[in-house]
């Protein structure tokens, strides 16, 4: 890859696809929906769901190592890797009106991540960058029972460390990808 623009533009494509949800899925988001006007709880309630019902289980074999899963599968599973589970919780968060994509991050790369010559084997974990009243969250589906609720919900070390999407990308290519998504 030539530079970090290409790589985003490469991840998203992996992103991108078939974004349907199982009936049962959709309903129980309509009614998060209903239920809870303020963007807030639904960003709670979808977490929640996505990080204490579906294992966390790595499958990083052959095109699994890049290529998520569709959220259908996921759901059909009750299991998935990083890149499913945000994939999942991106969807399930954009079908709640929040604005959500899933981003590359190095939890090794550091601050010299951004000299570093352009290459998906610089990026080890997928999470979920949201902008929810504003103000932009780095959430990690694949943790369970983190607590909190809201903005206040407990980010990972690693993406407590992802800049904003004004900032220099250093441990994420978000940025990126969601301007290439149009995000």
């Amino acid at each position: 890859m030539k530079d970090w623009a290409g790589l985003a533009r490469w991840a998203t494509a992996l992103y991108q696809g078939d974004e349907s949800l199982p009936g049962a899925f959709a309903a129980r988001l309509d009614a998060i929906a209903k239920a809870s006007p303020a963007p807030a709880d639904r960003l709670t309630a979808a977490v929640r769901f996505v990080q204490d019902n579906i294992r966390y289980v790595g499958e990083e074999l052959g095109e699994g190592s890049y290529v998520p899963r569709r959220p259908a599968i996921v759901l059909a599973r009750g299991y998935g890797d990083c890149k499913d589970k945000s994939l999942l919780l991106a969807v399930a968060l954009r079908r709640l009106g929040i604005d959500a994509v899933p981003a590359l991050v190095s939890t090794t790369g550091g601050e010299r991540l951004p000299d570093r010559l352009p290459s998906p084997l610089v990026f080890d974990h997928v999470i979920v960058r949201v902008v929810i009243d504003g103000k932009v969250l780095w959430l990690d589906p694949t943790g369970t029972h983190r607590g909190g609720t809201g903005r206040g919900i407990v980010p990972p070390i690693s993406a407590m460390r992802c800049r904003s999407a004004r900032s220099r990308p250093r441990w994420s290519i978000s940025t990126a990808m969601a301007t290439v998504r149009g995000a």
